[in-house]
This record gives structure tokens, sequence and C-alpha cells, in this order.
């Protein structure tokens, strides 16, 4: 690794570069150790256009690690609600309650005690301590492991216990330790606005002539990665049940196995091996008992519908189940009938409120 001779070069091309070419964004205006792990939080599987105006609502509602300690899990997921991940969502609130219960309100400032707290991995850590505190920690996102990796002619896989080493070894050995925060966030924005993943403006890099990848001509190979995992396929049926004797009230289920969306709202539904007809749903052996034992009317909605998610691909049917009226219909406890003037109320996968705003005319325009 022959850039550890020009450390001192790499820095300052970075740092010179940054005060330049820096995005004005509203966690960078403050030190605030809250503001910088919910933006951190935020920002780890989210677009920066995105994110910012989740982090100004977020922050705007829950300005201190108090206020959000005290507020109710469905209000913090519905302020999350588009962002997905959404166990960050819940690890925030419980590393909140925590440091409130534990700390006083006072965000812990050392490395041991930050990552003991739900959702706090190593690289958050090393960002609030960095950007907050001024400790020495070296952030490793994927914009630096790219920039690392190029600068280093790392040939081995990054995302592999010996490449992620390497680069934090890298990283550490790079960093300014006079401005730790200010050098963690150059080297981000520079992975993410100059040394992009496709065409990087070599020829006008501050740090070209100490880039192994650029002296190699291997820019566009590096990082190396093995390769993606295929993503899981999940077929999906969806009962939208509309009840008899109500003023539009739809039934919506909490969903509280360990899965995706967990804590959220979505319908009752069945997941199966593959996409079933509305015959094949009702031999199925996870067909509601109360619809058995009354006659419902099921029919299957219009179209198949694709909802990608970062591993898993579902593929959605969605079943509208009218209710006969009168009837003796019992719902489930995990069932709950919600009004249009009410669903604003639970928070739901982006694939849900998707379907009502593509349907408002069943909930009345309401939604």
């Amino acid at each position: 690794m022959r850039i550890m001779d020009h450390t001192d070069d790499i820095q300052a091309g970075l740092m010179a570069w940054y005060e330049t070419n820096r995005r004005d964004l509203p966690w960078r205006r403050t030190t605030d150790p809250y503001s910088i792990w919910i933006s951190e939080v935020i920002l780890q599987q989210t677009r920066i256009d995105q994110g910012r105006d989740y982090y100004l609502r977020f922050t705007g509602r829950f300005p201190d690690v108090g206020s959000l300690a005290r507020a109710g899990e469905e209000e913090v997921l519905r302020l999350w609600q588009g962002l997905g991940y959404y166990r960050r969502a819940s690890n925030l609130l419980k590393a909140a309650r925590i440091i409130h219960e534990t700390f006083n309100d006072r965000f812990p400032d050392t490395w041991e005690s930050l990552v003991t707290l739900p959702g706090i991995g190593d690289y958050t850590a090393a960002a609030i301590l960095s950007i907050a505190f001024g400790k020495p920690y070296p952030v490793v996102d994927g914009n630096v492991v790219r920039v690392v990796a190029r600068l280093t002619g790392l040939e081995i896989p990054a995302d592999t216990t010996d490449g992620r080493k390497q680069i934090r070894s890298a990283a550490h050995r790079l960093m300014d330790r006079q401005q730790p925060g200010t050098f963690n966030q150059a080297i981000m924005e520079f992975g993410a606005l100059h040394c992009k993943p496709i065409r990087p403006d070599c020829q006008h890099c501050i740090v070209q002539r100490h880039c192994s990848a650029f002296e190699s001509g291997k820019v566009t190979e590096l990082p190396v990665r093995n390769p993606k995992q295929e993503p899981r396929i999940r077929y999906f049926h969806y009962f939208v049940i509309l009840l008899p004797g109500t003023t539009g009230q739809i039934v919506l289920r909490k969903r509280l196995t360990r899965d995706i969306w967990e804590n959220l709202y979505d319908f009752p539904m069945i997941e199966s091996r593959s996409l079933l007809t509305e015959k094949q749903l009702r031999k199925h052996p996870e067909f509601p008992e109360s619809f058995r034992e009354t006659v419902v009317e099921l029919s299957e909605m219009k179209g198949i519908h694709c909802h990608m998610l970062s591993h898993q691909h579902l593929y959605v049917k969605y079943f509208l189940v009218r209710i006969p009226a009168p009837s003796k219909i019992k719902i489930p406890l995990n069932w709950i009938p919600v009004s249009p003037e009410r669903m604003r109320d639970y928070p739901m996968p982006r694939l849900i409120t998707r379907f009502f705003e593509k349907n408002r005319a069943m909930m009345g325009n309401k939604t």
C-alpha cells in the first residue's frame, strides 16, 4: 500500500476538495450527536435527496433524545413510512429509551457504550464519535470502501473478512487525526460525488497521482466484490375485507413476526410457494376459518403486482372480500377494522399505501 507514504498529501487533497465541493446539508450544520445519529441511520439505506426531507420531519417532531424516548412506536413508524428497513426506526426508539433511562439523556461518547445500543454498529458509532466528539474513528461506508480500494489497489473482495479488515486499516491510517469528523465527511462525499462507481472523473482527480487503480488502469474493476446473492422470491395473497353494515371499514392486521415490515400494518394474507387462484385459496389450510363459516364473495382484483425489496421480490395478488349482511362472521383478534378517516393513523409498508392510492374510490377518496 504505497499510498501510506503520501497520507499527508491525500488528507490535504481530500480536505481541500471537500471545502470547495461539499453539499450544504442540515446535519452538517451541527455537531449534536443526536442529530448526527438520526441522519446516519436514515442515510444507511436512503438517497440523500430523499433522506433530507425525512431527517427534517423526524428531528422537527423529535428534536432530542428525550422526546424520541417518550414517543410511541406507531408514531415513530408513521414518520418512517416509505423509508423501508423499518427495524432501523424500531431500534432508534429502543436506543433512545436506553439513553434516556441509563445515561440521563446524555449521548454516550465512548465506543464501548455506543456499540451496545440497538442498531448502532461500527459505522454509525464511528460517525457519531468522530463528527460529534472529535475522536479518531474512521467511517467505512460504501463510498469510503470504493475510494480506499482504488487508492490502495485492493484486489481481494472488499466484502470479505480480510477485505474489510484491510479497508478499515487503510482508512484508519489515512485519517486526519486533528479533524477526524471533517475528514470522514470529506472522504464519504468524495466517493459519492467524484470517485463514483461508474465514470469517475479520474482526469480531474485531486489524488490521482497517489491512486493505484488509476496507475494500473483498474479503476472500473475496483472494488472487487463477491457475486450478489439471488433475491428470495415470495408470493403474497392479500384479502381486502370490506365489512358489512359499516361506513367503509376495511380490515388491517399488525405484522408481529420477525420478518419484513415488523410492527407495520397490512391486510390479512396467505403466503404460498406460488401464485394461487381463488379456488386454490379456498382450499388452502390457512384460509381463514371465519370465511369458511359463512359464504363470502371472494374476487380477484386486476393484475399481479411485483414489489422489489433489496433481497426479496414479492409477487402479490389482491382479493376483494365482501361479507354478506347480515352475517355472524367473527373477526380474529389480530384483525383490526379501520375506518377511512383513521387509515392514516396506522404505519404501513409502501406496498399497501400504494394500493390505497390506486384504489381511492374504495375508501371514499379519504386516504
